[in-house]
């Protein structure tokens, strides 16, 4: 089974939701996604969640949300 990334999310504390995945990356790509808050995640409607730099995270929010 191959995976599609469809949606992007982040944390609005971080300060790159409404930025794109080019921008935030400093690169060109056909693949450029917009940055949604996280609160606004469908809980309904995805099929796998990647998490990534969760210490960051933990300590930008200021608690444990593993």
């Amino acid at each position: 089974m191959i995976c599609k990334i469809t949606k992007v999310y982040d944390l609005r504390i971080s300060g790159r939701v409404g930025a794109t995945t080019n921008k935030v990356l400093g690169i060109e790509s056909n693949r450029d996604f917009l940055i949604d808050n996280i609160d606004e995640l469908d809980l309904d409607n995805f099929d796998m969640m990647v998490i990534g730099h969760l210490n960051e995270a933990v300590n930008i929010v200021g608690n444990n949300i593993r």
